[in-house]
């Protein structure tokens, strides 16, 4: 990245150069004239260095507020695939709930069936229940390595604007 120290190093040396010349430290007079047009660039070249501070402040803040808005996006994303998965998960309880209750109302059955498929129908509701507790598990653990990365992140960002240059804004 640019250095953002690089319009103050210019507008330092142009002071510097200007004071001298005006002083006339060469041995030289300085019309009058020309005295006007040299701190007409001195005063051009730190308004010029003050706007390019701004414009790279503001550029820090839109490329802030997209990584937020993308964050954003991401868990709206996310919730949604949570939501869909619990209620695929809730309809494949209902489905064996139902198998479940279909299997005791039934009328003409063998002796012992009724029992073997109760048995399975239970063993795929509990199956069913525990994926649904792993899935959440898993989620929050996602979800939490995610905040955590994101901290990270503003931290790092924190950091490294506060060693900035603070913008004036005066103009």
């Amino acid at each position: 990245p640019r250095s953002t120290l690089f319009p103050y190093t210019t507008l330092f040396r142009s002071c510097v150069e200007s004071t001298a010349m005006l002083a006339g430290a060469d041995g030289c007079t300085v019309s009058i004239d020309e005295q006007e047009a040299l701190l007409k660039r001195v005063d051009s070249v730190r308004k010029n260095a003050e706007r390019v501070v701004q414009a790279e402040h503001i550029r820090q803040q839109l490329e802030a507020h997209a990584k937020v808005q993308s964050a954003k996006e991401k868990r709206q994303k996310m919730k949604q695939k949570q939501e869909n998965e619990q209620q695929q998960h809730l309809a494949n309880i209902a489905e064996t709930q139902a198998k479940i209750d279909s299997v005791k109302s039934a009328s003409v059955v063998q002796p012992g069936e009724i029992e073997k498929e109760r048995a399975r129908l239970e063993s795929q509701f509990s199956n069913a229940v525990f994926m649904l507790e792993t899935v959440r598990r898993q989620q929050a653990i996602e979800l939490e390595n995610r905040l955590s990365a994101v901290r990270r992140k503003r931290d790092e960002r924190r950091t490294r604007l506060t060693g900035a240059i603070p913008v004036n804004s005066s103009t």
